[in-house]
This record gives structure tokens, sequence and C-alpha cells, in this order.
């Protein structure tokens, strides 16, 4: 066996077609390459199995940065319930001193000389009882939206408006800097 045939056996040994491309492991094969051909081969494998370590670590990469990515999502999923919940509580916070502040005739406080705290009663506001019977006046267009605004204006102008009343809303409190109020 000569030095080609023994380059192309040991060549084809490694079972490297992808490497190698199929035209070129053929012509080994056949025998058909050069001496030049198959001593340049060992690193074009060597590029070919770098190329593949690079690859597979960039899969590996992307598997961690997707795995990272659902991680965060979730925390900010976690985030976002929980300001949720902080802003439910805070609201009933609110409706529950300026219920209890309403309850007892509570004058206005006064926190720390600068701010001034005082319940106050609830605005008239449009509760909608039966959309589909809110006549077409009173959407708002290109989206068809109620325009709880006109309708207030209305039914406190003593007009009736089919599907909607007047309900008392619940109360608030309203704080504001102690300067302001002189």
């Amino acid at each position: 066996m000569n030095e080609q045939e023994r380059l192309a056996a040991s060549i084809l040994a490694l079972d490297l077609p992808g490497a190698l491309g199929a035209e070129t492991a053929e012509r080994i094969a056949a025998g058909d390459a050069s001496i030049a051909e198959l001593r340049a081969l060992p690193e074009r494998i060597r590029g070919a199995n770098e190329f593949t370590s690079a690859l597979s670590a960039g899969f590996d990469f992307l598997q961690s940065s997707q795995a990272t990515a659902q991680a965060l999502a979730s925390i900010a999923e976690s985030f976002s319930a929980a300001a949720d919940k902080a802003a439910k509580a805070h609201a009933a916070t609110r409706h529950a001193l300026a219920w209890a502040m309403l309850d007892a005739g509570a004058p206005p406080l006064l926190f720390g000389g600068r701010y001034r705290v005082e319940a106050l009663e609830g605005s008239m506001r449009v509760e909608i009882t039966d959309p589909t019977a809110i006549p077409l006046l009173y959407w708002r267009r290109p989206d068809p939206e109620i325009d709880r605004a006109l309708i207030r204006r209305d039914l406190l102008a003593g007009s009736r408006v089919s599907g909607a009343k007047l309900v008392q809303g619940p109360p608030t409190v309203r704080v504001i800097a102690a300067e302001a109020r002189g």
C-alpha cells in the first residue's frame, strides 16, 4: 500500500463525510485525491470540528438564554401580580379610611404639619345596567364605547337615559399639602 492509499484509508476510516463533503469523500474512495489534498484534509476536518464545537456551544447558549428568558418572564409575572395586589390593597385601605372617617364624622386630619386628610362623599357616577339598551348617541366612535360623561351630564340635567342611572360613588380620601390650604 503506497502513501496515497494509506492516507486515503486512514481519512476514510474517520468516517467524516460531513466534514469532508460528499464529493471529496468520493474522490478519496476512488483514489483520485492527490497526496497534497490528502495531507490538507486533517486541517479541514479540524476546522469542521471547531465549527461544530462552536455551533454546539451556540446551541447550548441559546437553550440557556431561553431558560433565562423564561425565568425572567416568570419573575416579571410575579412582580406584576404583586403590584396588582398592592394596588388593590391600597384602594381598599383608602376606601376603608374614607368610610370610617365619614361614619365617625371625623374632621380633616393634619399629619406632620404637611398633609391634610379629609373624607369626601363619593361623586355621582354612571353605572351601566344594560349596555345593549344605551342609545347610539352615547357611544363613541371609531371603536364603539359608551360616553359616560355625556350620559352623566344628561342624567344630572334631568334627562332619562335607558340602560343607565346615577349612583353614589364610594367615598374617597383627599390628601393635600397643608401649605396649599393656608
